[in-house]
Formats: C-alpha cells, structure tokens, sequence
C-alpha cells in the first residue's frame, strides 16, 4: 500500500525480526527558556519572571509559556490562574479544587499516585511526551482545559503520569492538571492495559536477537544494554533486551510470563503462520495490544499496536533493529502486514 512489497523485502533481515516501513515522527514542541508578557502564565518563564523547578509545559498560541527543559517559573507579568476550591463527596471520590498553577500542588491537584480511571483538566497547554522524562520526545500538546484520563497502573514517575487524550497514550506532567473526578473505588486495569503496560516498561533497551527480557523496574544506563554489527550477525552486551517477537511474547504473557525471564518461545513465521493463542484481526478493526506481523520467505517484523490508523500512522512499540533498540514509535506498515490478537482479549 505504501511500500512495494519487493522493495520491503530487500530491506529486510532473514529469520525473526526485519526492517519496516520509514517513521514519521511528530514534531515536538520545544520547551522555551521565555514566555509572553502578555500571556497568562502557569509554570512558566514570563519576561518579568523567573525559572524554578519540575514542570513539562507547553508553549501556548496566546503568550501562555511553558517551562524550560523541565523548569517551572513566576506568573507572567499581567497574567494569572485561578481554580475554584473543591470538596470530598459523601462517597469517596474528589471533585475538582484549586487547580495546581505553575508546578505548585495545591488542594485538587494530582498526587503521586491517582486511581486508574481519574480524569484531569490541564490548567495550561501542556505537553504528552513519549515516556515520562522531558527528555523524551513530545507527541503533541494538550491544551488548556483538555481532559485526560489517568491509564496504566495510576502511579506518577518522576511527576509524570501516563494518560489517555483523545485517544492516544503518553506521558504527562501532573502538577499542570486538576482533579475533575476520581473513583472512588480505585480503577481496574484491563488486559489490554496491562498489556501495552508491559510493552512500555521494554522500552528503552537494546535490541537482543532471539531473547526477551526486561526489568519490570525500567531500563537504567547499567541494563540497557548494547547492540552491534547487522542481525542476525549481530553482538549483544547485558543481561536485557529482546528483539520484535520477544517483546510481543512478554506483551502477551507467552510462555512465561515474568518479564525479567528471559524468553522467546515465537518467531514471527508463527505469529504470522500459526494461530497458537492468538487469531487474525482485520486491520481496520485493531485494539490497543494487538499487533500487526508479516513474514515473507524468512524475513519479518512485528510491533505492538497501541492506537491510530491500522492503516495509516500507527504508535506502535517494537523493537526495532540493533541501532534503535526498542521504542515507541510512530509508523506505518505495508500491505504484506496483516493484524492479530490475543486469544481471550
């Protein structure tokens, strides 16, 4: 559809895991070191103001600012922010307070852990980044007054908590939203949750040819691990990595499930020939925590969908090739791809 299909394969390593289709990543939008003076301000550098600590904000059409590289600033020089003071309802769960304003926690603003299932209004325009670090790239911004649904397990790394916004999953820094409703008996994860949790936690590693494995605690500079050379004639270093159908076997708790377990029980020629614990999705009709595969006399690939056109961009995770490790990423995939999901989801 987008790639020929012999061009595909020319590309393509044989056995297991292959190149794929060119990434079209989103433009990020830079943390600024000013802001407007003009604009309001929250967290944020205005010509008047100085910088502080701890924030992810975004820069605003209006002056609005946003932090520089994770710096929280004073109120611009005529701009301010306001919320109203909220209260706790008879049966457990939080109504939106005095919304947090510059970084600053204040009576309705997000703890360090908020159940899954809580939705949170940004005070400012403020960025949804790949991974829970301003280092990580942005994937666009949520605007003031946007809502966000609080995902995953509800715990905040580093300030950071991963959330749904129209759709899309990433990373969000707390102290820039308020509570709008929180439930009262914790949220449950779904499966599917679950599973693009597991697929989040390989992210970061290097690409390790015909294994599996992943610290459940996040990579770190001593576990990620190295890659070199060209797989399948390549030269791992750690304990940690995994390449495309490791990863999917975690993400689907294939074989065993312990993700610090090294394992890789399929190749892609069985996710894409066999149906073991898994079956054909119309590709039109995929979920977060499916996945797309294909394999063509012995070279192939396959990521983990997590949201946008099954055939169009996806955000996808995957491990991609021994110079890119495994990574969140946005992409397309040819026509030679088909989807699957798991058996029971």
């Amino acid at each position: 559809m987008r790639t020929p299909l012999a061009l595909l394969a020319a590309t393509l390593w044989v056995m297991g895991c292959g190149g794929q289709a060119t990434d079209h990543p989103v433009s990020a939008t830079p943390e600024p070191t000013s802001a407007s003076s003009t604009g309001s301000a929250s967290g944020a550098t205005s010509s008047t103001g100085t910088s502080a600590s701890s924030g992810d904000a975004s820069t605003g059409s209006t002056g609005s600012a946003s932090a520089s590289t994770g710096s929280t600033g004073s109120t611009g020089s005529t701009g301010s922010t306001s919320a109203s003071t909220g209260s706790t309802g008879s049966t457990g769960s939080r109504s939106a307070g005095s919304g947090s304003t510059g970084g600053t926690t204040g009576p309705g603003a997000p703890g360090d852990f908020e159940p899954v299932g809580t939705v949170m209004v940004a005070t400012t325009g403020v960025n949804l980044r790949q991974g829970p670090a301003t280092s990580n790239r942005v994937v666009l911004v949520v605007p003031s007054g946007g809502q966000v649904t609080v995902f995953f397990d509800g715990h905040a790394r580093d300030g950071f908590f991963n959330v749904s916004f129209g759709g899309i999953h990433g990373f969000t820094y707390g102290s820039y939203y308020r509570l709008i409703s929180v439930p009262s008996a914790g949220g449950t994860p779904t499966v599917r949750e679950d599973a693009l949790e597991r697929a989040e936690m390989g992210m970061g590693y290097s690409y390790w040819w015909g294994h599996g494995r992943f610290d459940p605690g996040g990579v770190t500079p001593s576990t990620v691990g190295t890659c070199s050379g060209s797989c399948p004639n390549c030269t791992h270093g750690g304990g940690y990595g995994g390449d495309c159908s490791g990863l999917l076997g975690k993400v689907w708790s294939l074989g065993n499930a312990d993700l610090s377990v090294d394992g890789h029980p399929y190749a892609t020629y069985d996710f894409y020939n066999a149906h073991s614990a898994w079956h054909d999705v119309s590709r039109a009709a995929v979920q977060p925590g499916d996945a797309l595969v294909y394999n063509i006399d012995g070279a192939g690939h396959t990521f983990v969908y997590e949201s946008g056109d099954g055939w169009g961009s996806m955000w996808a995770y995957e491990c991609k090739a021994c110079s890119q490790g495994c990574v969140h990423d946005l992409r397309t995939a040819s026509t030679a791809y088909k989807g699957i999901g798991r058996d029971g989801w």
